[in-house]
């Protein structure tokens, strides 16, 4: 990262960094919540699929007038996706698995189609095989 003549960190303006990277996880989780695909998304945007891609993976940024419409898109409201962004070019924390929920940890879960899948069946449950299922889940994880 380059330094000023002050020697404080300046973000450069071209590629993406960790905000735009946050954003692209959270397109991505979101989009695979509802179920759409990548070119679904586009078509939504009128933006190519391999758009959509560079926008999930942080490789470009994602404007104010397309966050606008990807909201939409996805039927969320646009500071969702703003959400636990990184400010000032810090990174995005990795997830601690300590027992504690995250929106992090939800957008681990979210990004593929094994966690959507397990994330809808839990949800149909009834909560007494909620609870049992959490107890047997929280028993097979190894103790730090």
């Amino acid at each position: 990262m380059k330094k000023s003549k002050t020697g404080q960190a300046i973000q450069s303006t071209r590629g993406a960094g960790a905000f735009d990277i946050h954003i692209g996880g959270r397109i991505r989780g979101l989009r695979n919540m509802n179920g759409m695909s990548q070119e679904e998304l586009g078509q939504a945007l009128g933006v190519s699929f391999q758009q959509v891609q560079k926008y999930e993976k942080g490789v470009n940024r994602v404007s104010g007038g397309r966050l606008m419409q990807v909201a939409a898109a996805l039927g969320c409201d646009p500071s969702y996706l703003l959400e636990k962004a990184p400010a000032n070019g810090k990174t995005v924390k990795h997830i601690v698995r300590d027992g504690m929920l995250s929106v992090t940890a939800l957008d681990e879960v979210a990004s593929d189609h094994i966690g959507i899948r397990l994330f809808k069946a839990y949800l149909g449950l009834p909560p007494n095989l909620r609870v049992a299922i959490t107890q047997m889940a929280e028993r097979l994880v190894p103790a730090a």
